[in-house]
């Protein structure tokens, strides 16, 4: 869950969600649903269109066995003046690949907003879930929302 305060000052800075839950090929998919009308005034969604095209070139991973956590690569975050808002209403969802960047802008507005995320990566024989990357299966797996056959 997403919780944006009113009148708070922050921003979700921009990233690819990809340099936190690598795999390899990439195949994280973000999923962004408003709980709330979401607009420039109180933070909606930024995209950068087409940047997924060029890949993931940074990545956060464990130091050793963890928990501590550094960035390996460099990534160049994209002209904020490239970015195009997706002000949507409550209920409406965003689909965007993990290599996309994105952001969202500060809440301006009285009330809170509100939205919930989610994100996938593919399993499987075809797709390689990094050892490295932070977020690792402990003693409850991943779940699978699907199997397909062998």
């Amino acid at each position: 869950l997403m919780f944006k305060q009113p009148k708070f000052p922050s921003e979700v800075s921009a990233h690819q969600d990809s340099t936190y839950l690598y795999t390899e090929p990439l195949s994280a998919m973000g999923l962004w649903v408003a709980l709330e009308d979401a607009d420039e005034s109180n933070g909606c969604l930024q995209v950068l269109p087409e940047s997924h095209l060029a890949g993931v070139s940074r990545r956060m991973v464990l130091e050793g066995q963890g928990p501590e956590t550094t960035f390996v690569g460099e990534a160049v975050e994209p002209d904020a003046k490239l970015y195009r808002s997706l002000p949507v209403s409550a209920g409406d969802a965003v689909l965007f690949d993990g290599a996309l960047w994105h952001r969202s802008g500060r809440n301006d507005t009285d009330k809170p907003r509100l939205a919930y995320t989610f994100h996938t990566v593919e399993g499987g024989l075809q797709c390689v879930y990094a050892g490295e990357n932070w977020l690792q299966p402990g003693t409850v797996p991943f779940v699978p929302l699907y199997s397909s056959p062998e």
